[in-house]
Parts: C-alpha cells; structure tokens; sequence
C-alpha cells in the first residue's frame, strides 16, 4: 500500500495534470509535514503555516518558507 505522502503527492500531481500545470510551477501549502513531504515529492514550492500544529522549527527544515498566516501567502507566491 502507498504511504499517506504518495496519495497526497499522486492527487496533487493528477490535479496538475488535469489543469496542464507543471507539478514545479505549482506550490503545496500544508500545516503538516506529510503535506510538506508531499510537495516535495512533486518537487513543488512547498510553504509551512504555523497556524496548525506544527511549529516554526519543525516546518523549517521541511519547506521551502514558513509563513504565520494565510494572509502573508499572496506575498510569498
């Protein structure tokens, strides 16, 4: 059976494909690290919001950039 972050990975890379985006143009946006290790199987910008249960340091070593709220994202993308 696939792990949690390939399912994640696979639905993600079928959703680029149905729109025509390349997986490395697009960015996954998590709370978590299975979301973050998601995207970055699909070699996706990945971005960590603290606003979950995952905390800065933890997010940093999985991500591309942390934010602390949805409303930084516009400036990051």
């Amino acid at each position: 059976p696939k792990k949690h972050t390939e399912l994640k990975s696979d639905y993600a890379k079928n959703i680029c494909r149905e729109l025509k985006v390349k997986t490395d143009e697009c960015c996954m946006v998590g709370d978590s690290l299975k979301e973050l290790e998601a995207g970055s199987r699909m070699n996706a910008l990945t971005i960590g919001v603290t606003c979950g249960l995952t905390g800065e340091k933890a997010l940093s070593q999985k991500c591309n950039k942390v934010i602390f709220s949805l409303k930084e994202l516009p400036d990051v993308i």
